[in-house]
């Protein structure tokens, strides 16, 4: 059997579809395959998305942003208050490297786990806990 020859498939925007020669492989050409032997076709136009609200634009989230904001920047303010406090009572590289591993831990051994089993999309509220974020708002 002879190989199959190549075809020359029609760019975006041209009208003419070149014939497709004896033996050629096109698109479906499998035997089994429903509509086997068909011509790659152009494909279908797009659909623009809806243009969506921006997050920005709630209240509810810029509160919930710069009260995150803020406990992040006091949190590291508390830390590094912290480690001046070791660095001044024990003047020791070994107590402050101690001590920053022992704040970075945490995160490490919690943090990653927990990134990891908290599915991103599709998450379910209990019907316990709506009622009660129901209440808060």
């Amino acid at each position: 059997m002879p190989a199959p020859s190549a075809v020359a498939l029609p760019l975006p925007g041209d009208r003419a579809i070149a014939p497709v020669p004896s033996g050629a492989v096109v698109a479906g050409a499998a035997e089994g395959v429903p509509g086997g032997g068909r011509r790659l076709g152009r494909l279908p136009r797009r659909v623009p998305p809806v243009p969506q609200p921006s997050l920005l634009a709630d209240d509810r989230f810029r509160a919930f942003l710069v009260a995150r904001v803020l406990a992040g920047a006091a949190q590291s303010a508390l830390v590094y208050a912290f480690l001046l406090l070791v660095v001044d009572e024990t003047a020791s590289a070994t107590f402050n490297s101690l001590f920053v591993i022992c704040s970075i831990l945490p995160a490490i051994l919690f943090g990653l786990p927990a990134g990891v089993a908290v599915p991103i999309e599709g998450m379910t509220i209990s019907s316990s806990s709506s009622k009660r974020l129901a209440k808060l708002t």
